[in-house]
């Protein structure tokens, strides 16, 4: 790489060449474009629609995401099992690899389509609802193939893209593909009958996906077709698959309990917050796509201290920017949705217990992310899956003991405790088994973290707001980005600061 003259000439050309920035970047733009069009859909449906079918896709949705399930089950497994021999540039090996996992994949997308027609048929009979057993039928299919498309079709190529930090790739196909759903779905919104038409135009689109990824695979590597199948490699995708069971049900289980002893209305309530603590946490964890390679090359390569050199910058940046994001998102998030909202009337949207406690899960969920992420570099599945039972067994108790009472807080806070004790989960572990780090480094984050949020509230009591247009709402969000930000700056400064000069000495270097 040449010299530059200037820092930001140099970071910018940089930027460009370094795959740990570009599937960052690349990534960052994604969620971006996934949150805003989260947000517009989701809108458009209801004010089109109204909650019932908003309420009824998110649940639909919700039940057919075990889609999401069986890919990311084996999909870590995959990974972590490719960073050795594209490192040794063993074709072979990759290839064997690849072709174990299409085969896999192809009979778990066998058993999700049975599990889609099951739901289809069983749905209707234990949800109450005023829609007919045939369009709820009809729904459920169309989202089935939708998952399908958008999972099954592409998943070893786009996995074989990641492990060789080509995820960049990845993530611009897939922006242009959402941007493109969006788009036809604000043309066509008002001139479709039922929200069936929408969907079958989100399948279509997403058919780019797949054609495209297996055009960029051939062109790009030289894999030979006639090799036997790497059963061995793959020994741990039982032990993945059972983490991700375990995370689809806690993660499904308020959508679920809240069908069960609810109704959609409220399920329509929820999805609009999750959409967006969601839509922050994807945002935020899409720093996971730099570094997830780079810690699983570290692992591979038996690089202790280099390992350990990522995973303090990784972990640093993890908690800031959460501390920041979900500092404004406690803050606003309320606000935002009686915005959103504004002309809906069927339900109450103004929840603003429920709004915090959800908050302070989906932050739990993404300062967990550094300890997980290197325990699955390092291909521990088997090893912590003892940590995903007991988070999907404190969510599934403490919510079905609280839902009926406390309905969406009572949900949201059994969420909480479920994240917490996973979060505490991985440090220990982490501690004793992988990095082998003193627990103290996680204490004092969380101290700043306090610190951070102590402040933050301090300003919220004293500034009081009353924001009625999107327009005032995103000026208050900009500046409370500043301010929340500087606050989290001079905490670090003061209280890790030699923390804070690794991260701007890794961000001032030049990396290979």
């Amino acid at each position: 790489m040449g010299t530059y003259n200037g820092f930001f000439p140099y970071r910018i050309a940089f930027m460009y060449r370094s795959p740990i920035y570009m599937n960052i970047v690349t990534s960052f733009i994604l969620q971006i474009v996934t949150f805003i069009s989260g947000l517009i859909i989701p809108n458009l449906i209801l004010n089109r629609f109204g909650s019932d079918v908003n309420g009824l896709v998110n649940s639909l949705n919700q039940f057919l995401s075990f889609a999401t399930l069986l890919e990311g089950g084996l999909g870590s497994v995959v990974l972590a099992s490719l960073y050795e021999p594209l490192i040794k540039k063993d074709n072979i090996k990759t290839a064997g690899i690849l072709k174990s996992a299409n085969k896999f994949f192809i009979q778990l997308g066998i058993f999700f389509f049975v599990y889609c027609v099951g739901v289809i048929l069983l749905y209707p009979q234990f949800v109450r609802s005023h829609f007919s057993a045939g369009y709820v039928g009809t729904l459920g299919l169309i989202l089935c193939a939708n998952l399908i498309v958008q999972y099954y079709l592409s998943i070893t190529n786009r996995l074989l893209l990641e492990a060789d930090q080509k995820g960049y790739i990845v993530y611009i196909i897939q922006t242009v593909i959402i941007m493109m759903v969006t788009i036809l779905t604000m043309i066509f919104i008002n001139t479709l009958q039922n929200i069936h038409g929408i969907k079958m135009i989100r399948m279509l689109v997403y058919l780019i996906q797949p054609l495209s990824f297996s055009l960029l695979v051939k062109k790009h590597y030289t894999l030979p077709v006639k090799v036997a199948y790497d059963e061995q490699v793959l020994h741990q995708r039982w032990s993945g698959l059972a983490q991700n069971i375990a995370f689809f049900i806690h993660s499904n289980t308020d959508v679920i309990m809240l069908t069960l002893f609810t109704d959609l209305k409220s399920v329509s309530v929820y999805s609009v917050y999750s959409m967006i603590v969601i839509g922050v946490r994807t945002v935020i964890i899409t720093i996971k796509n730099g570094f997830f390679p780079v810690l699983g090359k570290c692992l591979a390569l038996k690089d202790n201290k280099r390992l350990e050199y990522y995973f303090d910058i990784y972990e640093f940046i993890i908690f800031n920017i959460s501390t920041v994001a979900f500092g404004c998102t406690a803050s606003l998030i309320t606000s935002f949705v009686m915005i959103y909202t504004k002309g809906v009337h069927d339900v109450n949207y103004d929840q603003p217990v429920f709004a915090l406690l959800i908050t302070f899960a989906e932050f739990t969920y993404c300062i967990r992310e550094p300890y997980i992420s290197v325990d699955y570099a390092d291909g521990r599945f088997k090893e912590t899956r003892l940590g995903a039972f007991i988070e999907v067994a404190i969510n599934l108790m403490m919510s079905l003991f609280l839902v009926i009472r406390y309905g969406l807080p009572g949900i949201a806070f059994g969420t909480l405790l479920a994240m917490i004790s996973r979060l505490i989960y991985h440090v220990l572990y982490n501690k004793y088994h992988v990095i082998h780090r003193s627990v103290r480094y996680f204490v004092k984050r969380v101290y700043i973290m306090v610190v951070c949020w102590i402040c933050f509230f301090i300003i919220t009591r004293i500034i009081r707001w009353n924001v009625i247009t999107y327009t005032e709402w995103f000026l208050l969000a900009g500046c409370m980005l500043l301010v929340y930000s500087m606050i989290t700056l001079i905490c670090n400064a003061i209280l890790d600061k030699p923390g804070m000069k690794k991260v701007f000495d890794y961000i001032g270097r030049k990396q290979e």
